[in-house]
């Protein structure tokens, strides 16, 4: 009799132990679910949940996989702080935590292979985020306004950084920019203060108005390629990194003696604007043409080096390049100006 009496005990208190361990988390069926008419379906609202943590199943009540987060599914919630997606979710549509306050950890998985425009504005607890492998790119406005979020791990599959995508993340400190990425966006890392240090890849060719502007933490900026350097394209000087950043790195040393590329009859606009390390620049002579602000604030430039006569330097040179235009001229011929 007794051991009968133990046994029921015991199982009374397993069953509360397991209650108490799934009180934690919201059951499936309190979520709203849309039917793709395939056998799949997606997640279209918060329906009856109300705890913090958020567990989506991989089938819907009904027996559809779920196979997406839809647009403004959890919308404004401020009670949400955890969300586990499974492996079954290929796409999260866009603003699908939009203002989510609280929401402090996502757990996105590898299968996700598409994030919508502003998945993540305005939440201001996100600390930490991992893209997964095979999204190809950050979307615009991704994570704007997320200024709790420090640290971002971009995978190797994105090839652009979308406008405003980590506008206003004024405590992030670190971001890795993948091998293959192309272009930076509008307004892409606008005030995000406590960068220090950025490595820009060799296969950038464009980065937008403003895309570094506020970003006052800047210390250096590296790269891996000078010439690959010279091809970009920067919208205003708010676009390189150096506009705060102000140093030039190259293989771990300051970047002091630039040679313009054989293939280029022209140096960009905004190239090297407000870089301090530069002294010198080498021109050959089928350059034709310095852009606006091409080395605006250059202040330690000091000399160019044009491989020709004299009579063969024929450079337009654009507005606010005053520190070139101070600059002694070294001809071919050793005859100086």
């Amino acid at each position: 009799m007794k051991k009968i009496k133990f046994l029921l005990l015991l199982l009374l208190c397993v069953t509360g132990l397991c209650l108490l361990a799934s009180c934690g988390a919201e059951e499936p069926e309190c979520l709203e679910f849309v039917s793709n008419g395939d056998g799949t379906c997606y997640v279209s609202g918060i329906g009856t949940c109300t705890g913090g943590k958020i567990v989506i199943p991989e089938k819907s009540p009904e027996g559809d996989a779920v196979t997406g987060i839809g647009s403004y599914a959890f919308v404004l919630n401020t009670n949400i702080t955890e969300v586990v997606i499974p492996e079954s979710v290929t796409n999260i549509d866009s603003y699908a935590f939009y203002r989510c306050s609280m929401l402090q950890s996502v757990e996105i998985p590898p299968s996700v292979k598409k994030l919508g425009r502003g998945v993540f504005y305005g939440c201001g607890a996100l600390s930490k985020a991992t893209v997964p492998e095979g999204v190809p790119e950050i979307g615009d406005d991704l994570f704007y306004g997320c200024n709790s979020l420090q640290y971002v791990s971009i995978p190797q599959s994105v090839t652009s950084i979308g406008e405003s995508a980590f506008y206003g993340c004024s405590v992030l400190t670190g971001v890795t920019f993948p091998d293959a990425l192309q272009s930076i966006g509008k307004d892409a890392f606008y005030g995000c203060r406590a960068l220090k240090t950025l490595l820009i890849p060799k296969s950038v060719t464009w980065i937008g108005g403003d895309a570094f502007y506020y970003c006052t933490g800047l210390e250096r900026i590296h790269i891996e390629d000078l010439d690959a350097w010279f091809l970009i394209d920067f919208y205003n000087v708010a676009s390189n990194p150096l506009c705060y950043g102000h140093e030039l790195y190259l293989d771990g040393a300051p970047v002091v003696d630039v040679t313009v590329p054989e293939s280029m009859t022209e140096v960009k606009k905004n190239t090297f604007a407000q870089c301090t390390t530069l002294k010198t620049i080498t021109m050959h002579v089928g350059v034709t043409a310095v852009g606006d602000e091409a080395f605006y604030q250059c202040t330690a430039l000091s000399d160019v080096y044009f491989m020709g006569p004299r009579d063969k330097m024929s450079v337009k040179v654009g507005s606010n390049n005053e520190y070139l235009k101070k600059t002694t001229v070294h001809y071919a011929s050793n005859a100086e100006e």
